[in-house]
């Protein structure tokens, strides 16, 4: 409930950076939204029924107000019909924080958690990769054994399902653990918070990017596309080599590339963000990605390295020839043509 989330660790714990080392909450917002969406609730309308001003909502919702009142989040919180926080709820500092955007991690109160044999870890890599949503048995089974699963598969699942519980949810009853990573039917579903996944920090960021850029405001979406890609900390779930290769973390990590290319995009708008590095970064890894290396060259040139840019294309188009016999497509051939005229990305004000 926000009145929880107002009181509890993650609130205050998992601001977004930006690059002028001032941070962003986007905890707070994101949950406000979601519930107030959900209610089909403009802003104007839960304002007037918290008893509130728009404006105050609207900065609440974009992350300008870091820290609300406790009677204005009660105040929202009975304005969206939920109910009043319960005092035996869990204890948010046992609260558990799941990292999938790079090597998995759990963290249960803060603490780094050892997550036991290979396939614990993957059984738990892919229902985080499938959060709040169902993962048939047999899609695990296949995941664990590639070529003949043992006659004991299903049991084993189980097995690690049960220890999985009792890693996510140490101190809490039976029946609490079986509600978060749940069993129904042939199979599991686990049940996590916004702010417990980098994945869905991620999606919700992205999202609120699009809806920035829709809106014509170049510079949140910067902001937003920026905070989400600072999330990863490397190849999706790169440390469980039963998953590797799986076509969840190909297609995540397809989305942090168009995400920096989104990125990139809108900070040729504003000419307020930096996105040499993390593209860089990204086409170093994938060195025959046209669009990724094309976007590469216009935000080097926008930053004055038209030399630079110039390589880029030159070392990217000797790849594709000698190791698909292709030449360049549109995209780079564009990029190419818009450094040698010297117009890449040109750099308006804010507006």
């Amino acid at each position: 409930m926000l009145a929880r989330y107002r009181a509890g660790y993650a609130y205050e714990a998992q601001r977004e950076p930006r690059m002028d080392g001032t941070h962003l909450d986007l905890r707070f917002a994101d949950v406000l939204r979601s519930y107030r969406t959900t209610a089909r609730l403009s802003q104007r309308e839960l304002a007037d029924r918290a008893g509130l001003s728009v404006g105050a909502v609207r900065d609440l919702e974009q992350g300008r107000r870091r820290t609300p009142r406790r009677s204005t989040v009660r105040r929202l919180g009975a304005a969206l019909g939920l109910p009043a926080p319960s005092a035996a709820g869990p204890d948010p500092a046992r609260r558990f924080v799941l990292r999938v955007l790079g090597p998995l991690e759990l963290r249960v109160g803060g603490r780094a958690v050892r997550l036991g044999p290979p396939r614990q870890r993957a059984v738990l890599g892919l229902l985080a990769l499938c959060p709040n949503a169902l993962v048939h048995r047999e899609e695990i089974i296949d995941r664990l054994w590639a070529r003949a699963a043992p006659a004991t598969a299903v049991h084993l699942v189980q097995a690690y399902v049960s220890r999985l519980r009792a890693l996510l949810l140490p101190d809490a009853p039976p029946e609490r653990r079986r509600a978060v990573l749940e069993s129904t039917g042939a199979s599991y579903r686990l049940r996590v918070r916004p702010d417990g996944l980098d994945l869905l920090r991620f999606g919700r960021l992205t999202e609120q990017a699009r809806t920035a850029v829709a809106a014509g405001n170049h510079l949140l979406a910067g902001e937003r596309y920026e905070a989400a890609l600072r999330l990863w900390r490397g190849t999706p779930l790169a440390d469980v080599d039963l998953l590797r290769g799986s076509a969840p973390v190909a297609t995540l990590a397809e989305q942090r590339v168009a995400t920096a290319i989104r990125y990139a995009e809108a900070a040729a708008r504003t000419g307020r963000h930096h996105p040499v590095p993390q593209l860089r970064l990204l086409a170093d890894a994938d060195p025959l990605h046209e669009a990724l290396h094309a976007r590469l060259m216009l935000a080097l040139a926008a930053g004055g390295q038209q030399a630079a840019a110039l390589r880029v294309y030159a070392e990217i188009s000797a790849r594709l020839a000698d190791q698909l016999g292709l030449t360049p497509g549109p995209e780079l051939t564009d990029a190419r043509l818009q450094v040698l005229r010297g117009g890449a990305d040109p750099r308006p004000g804010p507006g």
